[in-house]
């Protein structure tokens, strides 16, 4: 979500210089460019409307996982990916549910021979070695709530964030997400979610409704996957989730501070000490000026929900301004901490995926030792 949405804002810098769509991401179109540089014309216009002010974004954004945190909960060890979770998914299980679904290939059958040239630039030689594979919509999203129902791990994160959310309206393609596989620090509230197989779901193909008529489908998804995964290992991406009172001016209730509110953060190769919203740590092959261009990302709980619909803003910028709310979406949870679908909104989303598939990250193309 934070990787795909970056890559957009590399293609507004593409735009900004007068580089073609088709350069950048090959397969795009008119509709796309234009769509990009309504983005990039938003984010300018935020930071000129900041005046004198736009001095103070020049301050580096930090993460918000504290030296003092690491030393305490993780023996000092800033490095968190999915080997450091305390217990692991069942790779029969895991097994069990792939060979249940159709159409197995590996990263380089996933986007066009061109694109995928580009995608190893970005995420590495390591990239070649995931598999992914696809199935219905419903089928997918119960393998996703079995898949990361880790004994040991499951029980101990918040009930809030069990289950599978939708992330509705988002304009990027992905479809699906699961929270819980993840290490859940009671005392500091914080919630920390290392990228592993059958987490996120992608679609298979476009929703006649997809958001902004699904300009980020089709080649975008792909290569959105395969850039926020790099090569599933040491590379890949920890999310952090740090929780805390609702400040004023969102839309979680004021004040409230039962896990109603958080500030997102993703961490490129589980390396807490840094936060990866920019986007030369996204993408290496940059120039070093572009890791000013940094996005913000907060989970804000819509007052009556339940805990089953959230916010999920998104603010892009540069430095620690953040002026343009771009690409923010619903998170809305289908399928609860029971493994039951949640109505009305389970069957809204098998309606709106209609006979579209969903395919998701199986694992990789040897066993792992």
């Amino acid at each position: 979500m934070v990787q795909t949405w970056a890559f957009v804002i590399l293609a507004v810098v593409a735009a900004q210089d007068d580089i073609s769509s088709q350069r950048f991401w090959p397969g795009s179109h008119d509709r796309a460019a234009d769509w990009i540089g309504q983005i990039a014309d938003k984010v300018l216009r935020g930071m000129s409307g900041l005046g004198f002010g736009v001095l103070q974004c020049f301050q580096k954004q930090t993460s918000l996982i504290t030296e003092d945190f690491i030393q305490t909960n993780l023996d000092g060890n800033p490095l968190f990916i999915r080997e450091d979770m305390p217990f692991p998914q069942s790779q029969e299980l895991l097994d069990t549910f792939t060979a249940d679904l159709v159409n197995h290939r590996t990263s380089e059958d996933l986007v066009s021979a061109e694109l995928f040239k580009t995608v190893l630039a970005m995420a590495g030689e390591g990239v070649r070695d995931l598999t992914f594979a696809e199935g219905p919509a419903a089928k997918v999203a119960n393998q996703m709530f079995n898949a990361t129902k880790v004994d040991g791990v499951f029980e101990k994160v918040p009930e809030k964030f069990r289950g599978v959310f939708w992330m509705k309206g988002n304009a990027v393609g992905e479809e699906l997400a699961v929270l819980q596989y993840g290490k859940w620090f009671e005392e500091e509230q914080k919630l920390l979610v290392p990228m592993a197989p059958y987490m996120w779901g992608w679609p298979a193909g476009k929703p006649t409704d997809a958001p902004a008529g699904g300009l980020m489908y089709g080649d975008f998804t792909g290569g959105g996957a395969l850039v926020l995964l790099k090569d599933g290992k040491k590379q890949a991406g920890t999310f952090s989730w740090i929780y805390g009172p609702c400040p004023s001016g969102k839309v979680c209730e004021e004040g409230s501070d039962d896990l109603t509110y958080a500030q997102l953060q993703a961490h490129v190769g589980g390396d807490l000490r840094k936060m990866s919203a920019n986007i030369k740590d996204l993408f290496p092959f940059m120039p070093d000026i572009a890791e000013h261009v940094t996005g913000e990302f907060t989970l804000e709980e819509v007052p009556g929900s339940s805990g089953y619909k959230f916010f999920r803003r998104i603010n892009w910028g540069l430095g620690s301004c953040h002026p343009a709310e771009t690409g923010s979406y619903d998170l809305v949870k289908i399928i609860d901490s029971n493994g039951h679908p949640i109505e009305p909104e389970y069957s809204e989303f098998i309606k709106y995926m209609g006979d579209v598939p969903l395919y998701v990250w199986t694992g990789f193309t040897q066993p792992l030792v």
